[in-house]
């Protein structure tokens, strides 16, 4: 089983009543997907989403067992600023949804996952204009998957973070002598009185082909020997 959403967290604008632009956030609609090749099953059930603007990812996980894949929906709570990390039932996705891990993330986060040929689990990097900040993750999905018999809400917390940040940059650091990047200030920019320049940088999640493809090396590729047995 694999999920597929088609939210787009708009950087839409839209004015109000006032004048004043306001950014629109669409709703995320998730699809049930048991095979590429039959039509994709629309998830109608309560999931236990923020009823505020949100950014939802679905997230995967490979086991050892041929074919079967663990799925997550990972949520930027953009008004509780924090990360919610919810597990989708392998029975299928009519059965109900838990969260099952929390943390705290600034409400701009996107976040872009990269899944790396033989390793079960991605990376994930996280960006933040607003902290100018550029954070790497490790992703320890395997300490929320339970086991088989047992449901998600019945599992002790995980006694290692599911978000595990390796470093921590600034994006103007990281960015520094980038050609796309370099000298704003000369760049031919019209800018409003009182604004100053500034980089608008936003990560692309490049997983949404593997709903669709056998043969992204995540998918082809065997597992590691010391990847995690689940």
């Amino acid at each position: 089983m694999i999920l597929l959403s088609n939210q787009v967290v708009c950087d839409r604008r839209i004015a109000d009543a006032s004048g004043n632009q306001q950014a629109v956030y669409d709703e995320p609609v998730l699809y049930e997907i048991l095979d590429g090749r039959k039509p994709w099953r629309k998830v109608t059930m309560t999931l236990p989403l923020p009823t505020g603007p949100s950014r939802t990812y679905p997230v995967y996980m490979r086991t050892r067992l041929p074919g079967q894949i663990e799925c997550f929906l990972f949520c930027v709570d953009m008004e509780q600023k924090e990360l919610l990390v919810i597990y989708v039932p392998r029975e299928g996705a009519e059965n109900q949804w838990h969260i099952v891990w929390r943390k705290s993330m600034s409400e701009d986060t996107r976040l872009s996952l990269i899944y790396i040929a033989g390793k079960p689990e991605p990376m994930a990097m996280g960006l933040s204009l607003k902290h100018n900040s550029a954070s790497l993750f490790k992703v320890h999905l395997h300490c929320v998957v339970p086991p088989e018999g047992l449901s998600a809400d019945q599992m002790a917390a995980p006694q290692k973070p599911v978000m595990e940040e390796i470093f921590k940059r600034r994006i103007d650091d990281l960015m520094q002598g980038h050609p796309a990047f370099a000298s704003e200030g000369s760049r031919s920019v019209e800018l409003q009185e009182g604004e100053q320049p500034h980089t608008a940088l936003i990560p692309v999640d490049t997983s949404a082909d593997l709903a669709c493809s056998q043969v992204h090396p995540w998918m082809a590729v065997p597992l590691k020997e010391n990847a995690h047995q689940v």
